[in-house]
C-alpha cells in the first residue's frame, strides 16, 4: 500500500483546564510550504454512554518549521478507565486549492497525571492495582474493568492499544524501546498510564520532549536496584521482599514516588493476581509508601 501524507500525522493533546484542552495536529513540512492542515474533532463519545458530542474545526497555523493545526475543545472530556471519552480527528491535508490526502483518528484527552508525588485520575488521587496481561488471554474487558485492574503489557499491539482505549482499561507498558517513534506511538493513547523503562535507557532530545506527555517510570529490581535516570518520574520497584524494598528506597531521593511491584512464584488468573495486589499493599505498609501497587 502507498504511504499517505498523513502517516508521519503527530496528535499532542493538553488539558488546559475544565474549561479548555487543546489539541495540535502537526506533520513534518519538509520544503513544501504550499501544505494546509484542516478538519475537525467531533465528540466526546463513550462506550456505554450517550453523550452530547460538539464540532469543533481545527485551525491551520500557518507558516513554520512542521505543518501545524489547533482545536480547541470546550467543556473537554479527559478520558479515563470510569468514563473513557474519545473524539474522533478527521483531518485533510491541502495544497493551495487541491486536497491531497485525509485521514480519521480517535483520540482522547489523557486524563491521568502525576502530581504532587501521586497518581491522579482526572485530578482525584488514584492508587492502581496492576496484574499482567497474558497473550490469548480469555478475559474480556468489562472482566478487567469489573476487578478495577490495570494491565501490564508488554509492546502492545495497535489492536490491543485500541481496544483498552475503547473499553476502558488503563495499561502499563513496559518496554525495551525508549526512542522516539515508541515514545509518541505510546503518548497518543490515552489508555497508557505508565510507561516502564530500563534506568539505563537513553533518551534523546525528540524523545525527552515525547516523554513530557507520559509518567515515565525506571525498572528497579533486587538484582539491579541502580539510582533513579534523570528522566525518571516514577521508581517501578520489583521486590520479594518489604524490608529490602524499603532499604532500597532509602537510597533514592524522598520525592520519587514508586509503584511496589510483587515478584510471584506462580502465574495467577485475573481475580487471584488482582487479591495479590492487595496482599502486596499489606506486605508493603508500615515499611514503604507506594503511589501503586502491582504484582509480576
Amino acid at each position: 500500500m502507498p504511504m499517505s501524507p498523513l502517516d508521519q500525522l503527530r496528535v499532542v493533546s493538553t488539558v488546559a483546564s475544565a474549561a479548555s484542552a487543546r489539541v495540535y495536529v502537526q506533520l513534518p513540512r519538509a520544503d513544501d510550504d504550499a501544505l494546509a492542515i484542516k478538519g475537525t474533532l467531533t465528540g466526546p463519545f463513550c462506550r456505554g454512554h450517550h453523550t452530547l458530542t460538539a464540532r469543533m474545526p481545527l485551525v491551520d497555523r500557518g507558516p513554520g518549521p512542521t505543518v501545524l493545526a489547533e482545536g480547541v475543545v470546550v467543556d473537554p472530556c479527559p478520558w479515563t478507565p470510569d468514563e473513557p471519552f474519545l473524539y474522533q480527528l478527521d483531518v485533510e491535508l491541502w495544497r493551495g486549492s487541491e486536497r491531497v490526502a485525509e485521514a480519521r483518528r480517535t483520540v482522547g484527552l489523557r486524563g491521568i497525571e502525576l502530581r504532587g508525588g501521586w497518581l491522579r485520575r482526572q485530578g482525584k488521587p488514584w492508587v492502581p492495582r496492576c496484574v499482567p496481561y497474558a497473550w490469548g488471554d480469555t478475559h474480556d474487558w468489562s472482566e478487567w474493568r469489573a476487578a478495577a485492574a490495570v494491565a501490564i503489557v508488554r509492546s502492545p499491539s495497535d489492536e490491543l492499544l485500541h481496544a483498552a482505549t475503547e473499553y476502558g482499561v488503563a495499561l502499563v507498558v513496559e518496554s525495551d524501546r525508549a526512542d522516539t517513534e515508541t515514545l509518541v506511538r505510546l503518548a497518543e493513547c490515552p489508555a497508557v498510564a505508565i510507561v516502564v523503562l530500563s534506568r539505563d535507557a537513553l533518551l534523546d532530545e525528540d524523545a525527552r520532549t515525547v516523554a513530557r506527555r507520559l509518567i515515565l517510570a525506571g525498572r528497579s529490581t533486587p538484582e539491579a536496584p541502580g539510582q533513579p535516570a534523570a528522566w525518571e518520574q516514577l521508581a517501578w520497584c520489583v521486590f520479594d521482599r518489604a524490608d529490602e524494598l524499603a532499604a532500597r528506597r532509602g537510597a533514592w531521593p524522598a520525592s520519587l514516588p514508586l509503584v511496589g511491584a510483587q515478584r510471584l512464584v506462580e502465574s495467577l488468573d485475573l481475580t487471584a493476581a488482582r487479591a495479590a495486589c492487595d496482599h502486596a499493599q499489606g506486605l508493603l505498609a508500615g515499611h514503604v509508601q507506594c503511589a501503586g501497587f502491582a504484582v509480576v
